[in-house]
């Protein structure tokens, strides 16, 4: 197994490329991917930047999003093994775009 942090940086779109390197570059690691005989997970905070060469290369692509509002107050309750009261819920339930890591953090 291969697990590629940031895989942004290895697969910039070849579109946007500047200097003929950075092209190569994708060139070469769409060459690789290809070859590799194991399994390759990619992580990147920004899809929108990948060469889409490279996006229809996988097999399988899984976002991961916020947490939905309802389920923050779940989540810290779980996270944290505190019960909440209802005022708390709701305090935490209006906050917007908290994902798993933020509770890892505090």
């Amino acid at each position: 197994v291969l697990f590629l942090d940031e895989c942004d940086s290895m697969f910039p779109n070849r579109e946007t490329a500047q200097r003929s390197y950075e092209t190569s570059r994708t060139n070469e690691m769409l060459v690789a991917m290809e070859n590799f005989k194991g399994i390759l997970i990619c992580c990147t905070n920004f899809k929108e930047t990948l060469d889409s060469a490279a996006g229809r290369r996988f097999a399988q692509k899984v976002k991961f999003d916020y947490l939905l509002k309802e389920n923050v107050p779940v989540f810290f309750e779980k996270f944290f093994n505190r019960v909440l009261s209802h005022d708390q819920k709701e305090k935490l339930s209006s906050m917007s775009n908290l994902a798993p890591g933020d509770f890892n953090i505090v």
